[in-house]
């Protein structure tokens, strides 16, 4: 994957290829990895596709990998003519797309996401808690749901400075505190 990279670095530098504003308030991105997964954005010209199976042909050379062409997906702006959609889509062996679906069990948006957007995931949540039978789970269960609910909360406060200190908060629940200990006690 360092390879293709370097590739997409020196092909930007050099002119031969464009990296996409996704909006006019973004950075250029020309493409992103994440583990074996590979998101590449492009300007829809012909020059480009063959840029890239240029690349993916060395990649697997060098590497051993195979492109499998039934996992890969175009996905183009509503801009984009229906004649050059079916030149590079032939050119490339590819299979188009009019949604980016879902990757990890998250849809992909390519629109301005709502709270209609995502209510799926508050009636995913609804429904997981309510099969939870408040009369099995002990005591101590509860406490730590509870404990493990608030640790998530205090960690992933985006402000810069927290509310309670992490001192506060790994003493006794006796004296004040939630009774979460460090993983260094």
């Amino acid at each position: 994957m360092e390879w293709l990279e370097h590739h997409f670095h020196t092909a930007i530098l050099t002119g031969e290829w464009c990296s996409n504003r996704l909006s006019h308030t973004r950075p250029n991105l020309s493409h992103l990895f994440f583990a074996e997964d590979l998101v590449i954005f492009s300007k829809a010209y012909l020059k480009h596709s063959g840029l890239l199976k240029n690349f993916l042909g060395k990649f697997c050379e060098l590497s051993g990998h195979k492109v499998n062409a039934r996992k890969i997906n175009v996905f183009f702006s509503f801009g984009v003519k229906e004649n050059l959609r079916k030149d590079i889509n032939n050119f490339l062996g590819f299979q188009e797309v009019h949604d980016w679906g879902h990757y990890l069990g998250v849809p992909l948006f390519h629109q301005r996401v709502t709270n209609n957007t995502l209510y799926f995931l508050v009636e995913r949540v609804r429904n997981h808690l309510s099969s939870w039978d408040a009369k099995k789970i002990s005591f101590v269960g509860k406490v730590t749901l509870a404990q493990t609910f608030l640790c998530n909360r205090l960690w992933f406060l985006k402000r810069k400075m927290a509310l309670v200190g992490w001192d506060n908060i790994c003493q006794l629940r006796s004296h004040g505190g939630l009774g979460i200990m460090r993983l260094g006690d």
